[in-house]
């Protein structure tokens, strides 16, 4: 009898340990594969009624990634959300996927909405920025190096601005003279900041930029419920930043996307493949 127990106990073990490896694969799979969108409500002082309800849908951290056969897993979400623009925050090639990879998706996009770029710490290391900038030239992408354009609807303007990444060229404009010269020229009209890296987004807030769409932490690769992403690229646990929508003091926001591209070392968890959709509402 003592025997038999002992083994009913072995037995449930070996189950128990087995159902938590597959659930464990399971998640690591979802996290790695599974594409989320997930929308944002920003609200911007001084928005102006033509641009009341527009959609951004923000790409990041594709690295060179493909997202089912002709993109289709991607596309479908993207053509279901309708978005007015896209804007993809950096690192969209890599050492390993040379800008080609990435050819067909871009004319796609291009076909859904007009499409906005920022360099990431990627394209920089890997050398792939003036293949990078014949190629949107080819596909109709517009990057934003260290530049803003003014968005029209009717007689109403948005500025759309873009960083270079910290690893491009060290005499490049700063976000600060990039603000002050948007000042110069177009006045008070509310500012958004494509920016590869969130690190800096307090200080951006304080310069006067109203939105700010960032990448880069990758969600943090594990996000813990109720804590937030495990790490960030520079290997600082528990970061302030990994994820999502954050308002800072003066009223700036952020959307932080946690990529498009899953993780193999380390791997994702509980952490799917995000593609935010931001809709813009101005104040009351």
């Amino acid at each position: 009898m003592f025997k038999r127990r002992k083994r009913k106990k072995a037995r449930r073990r070996v189950f128990a340990a087995i159902l938590l490896i597959l659930l464990l694969l399971y998640a690591l799979n979802y996290s790695n594969t599974k594409i989320i969108a997930e929308e944002y409500t920003v609200t911007l002082a001084g928005l102006p009624g033509g641009f009341e309800g527009c959609r951004i849908a923000q790409l990041s951290d594709i690295h060179g990634s493909s997202f089912g056969e002709d993109n289709a897993e991607l596309l479908s979400i993207l053509l279901a959300q309708r978005p007015d623009m896209i804007a993809i925050t950096g690192d969209l090639s890599d050492d390993d996927n040379p800008p080609e990879n990435v050819r067909r998706l871009l004319e796609q996009l291009t076909a859904i909405a007009p499409v906005y770029y920022v360099t990431g710490n990627h394209e920089w290391s890997a050398r792939q920025i003036d293949e990078l900038m014949a190629m949107f030239a080819e596909t109709g992408v517009t990057p934003l190096r260290n530049e803003y354009v003014s968005l029209s609807s009717g007689e109403d303007r948005l500025i759309l601005a873009g960083i270079d990444d910290k690893n491009g060229y060290a005499d490049m404009k700063t976000p600060a003279e990039l603000m002050a010269e948007i000042r110069s020229e177009q006045g008070d009209a509310p500012v958004i900041l494509l920016s590869h890296r969130p690190d800096e987004v307090e200080s951006y807030w304080s310069m006067g930029y109203d939105l700010v769409l960032a990448g880069h932490y990758h969600g943090g690769i594990v996000q813990i419920p109720g804590v937030g992403g495990l790490i960030s690229p520079s290997r600082e646990f528990f970061p302030e930043y990994s994820k999502g929508l954050y308002t800072g003091d003066s009223g700036g926001v952020m959307v932080l996307s946690a990529g498009l591209a899953g993780n193999l070392l380390p791997p994702r968890l509980f952490n799917p493949l995000h593609l935010p959709i931001i809709i813009l509402k101005g104040a009351a």
